[in-house]
């Protein structure tokens, strides 16, 4: 039996991930009893996914996870709840494999903890924001956690407790930055389900449309798509491209930088998943403007939302993107600083490369193909077993 735990999300965030990884999980294990607990509304979203991938059987049961937007502290007495009752179900199961789908820095103290109280049982963890924390200076502000709590990653391991990194680029970078631990991880490809025959432009003509997939903040570089759709604009011919934010802001400083340059469809709401795919279905590149430092240690659901939408990209250089472009081919374009991106864009405009674009649109339907839930079962299969 095979206990999967969801610790953080609420409602529908990550429930294409988590429905994803189930899938995964039941490709490689189909005989294999499997447990997936999770916050009520999370339950509901990722059980309505997987009946409509038809995957299963899946056993599905509620437990109750601490609120969002809580700080270490606060968190702390939910998640060791939440960590205890899954550990007692395992127990009570006979079960003696459990993976939570992601953790913050308290949950996984909390697993660390009581992991020594449960000696039957190992532990698989997909840590995602907390890998964050990785290039955060330590803090001796007495209202903070020492550094050693925030980033319990590096701290009391065993070897019934293993990391699966969502990404081979990732699992490279923390290795160089954290070698101590590398026989306690391993990785596969980021599970998804892709659109099935996705529309894909095939004539290329009138207006280019440019999409920055995501919610609006500088973390993710919203602020140079707006002054690259600015700039752009001043440099090519009126109605010759459009620049479209998929997504709302969440960082009111970067609202002052709007311009009649830039289309938001929903400011200040999410948008539901619905005006998502049709925005998502009107662009014809989606254009990656993320810091140097970010998506280094983490994977960008954004980019995997353009390959199911068989989008080309625009990027900034980084680890994750190189992997990906490296095992994909042309893609999209790699570049290697915000000029270059300019003036790739101001090229397209002006010049249209259907050929090309074309055979990149090829070239993301193949790779896609190498990460489909059949491949990425194998994958999970290997590491799961060793």
């Amino acid at each position: 039996m095979i206990i999967v735990c969801e610790p953080q999300c609420i409602g529908f965030e990550h429930s294409q991930v988590n429905a994803a990884l189930l899938a995964v999980i039941k490709s490689a294990f189909p005989t294999e009893r499997v447990l997936f607990l999770a916050e009520s509304t999370h339950l509901e979203s990722v059980q309505v996914i997987t009946a409509a991938h038809s995957i299963g059987p899946i056993e599905f049961s509620p437990v109750t996870c601490p609120a969002s937007g809580l700080t270490y502290i606060q968190r702390l007495p939910g998640d060791w709840s939440l960590a205890k009752e899954v550990f007692d179900t395992a127990e009570d199961l006979g079960a003696k494999r459990i993976l939570f789908s992601s953790v913050g820095s308290s949950g996984l103290w909390c697993i660390k903890m009581l992991i020594r109280l449960h000696r039957r049982v190992q532990v698989t963890v997909i840590p995602h924001s907390i890998l964050e924390t990785i290039f955060k200076r330590p803090s001796f502000k007495p209202r903070d956690l020492p550094f050693w709590f925030r980033n319990c990653l590096a701290f009391w391991n065993l070897p019934r407790i293993h990391y699966l990194l969502l990404g081979k680029s990732i699992e490279k970078q923390l290795i160089s930055i954290m070698p101590n631990i590398q026989n306690y991880i391993s990785s596969i490809d980021h599970p998804y389900f892709y659109k099935l025959n996705p529309e894909i432009n095939n004539s290329f003509e009138g207006t280019i449309r440019f999409g920055s997939i995501g919610v609006g903040s500088r973390s993710k570089g919203t602020d140079i798509f707006f002054r690259l759709a600015t700039e752009v604009h001043e440099n090519t011919s009126i109605g010759a491209s459009e620049f479209v934010l998929i997504g709302y802001i969440t960082d009111a400083s970067i609202i002052e930088l709007l311009t009649p340059a830039i289309i938001i469809p929903s400011q200040n709401e999410p948008l539901t998943r619905q005006e998502f795919e049709k925005l998502a279905a009107m662009i014809d590149y989606a254009v990656f403007c993320y810091p140097s430092n970010s998506y280094k240690l983490t994977a960008s659901g954004a980019f995997f939302d353009a390959l199911s939408f068989v989008k080309p990209l625009i990027t900034l250089r980084n680890p994750f993107f190189e992997y990906y472009f490296e095992g994909m081919g042309d893609i999209g374009y790699l570049c290697e600083n915000y000029e270059e991106m300019k003036e790739i864009i101001i090229k397209i405009t002006n010049e249209k490369p259907s050929e090309r674009y074309k055979q990149q649109c090829v070239n993301i339907l193949a790779g896609r193909e190498l990460l489909n839930i059949h491949n990425l079962a194998n994958q999970f299969k290997k590491v799961w077993e060793a």
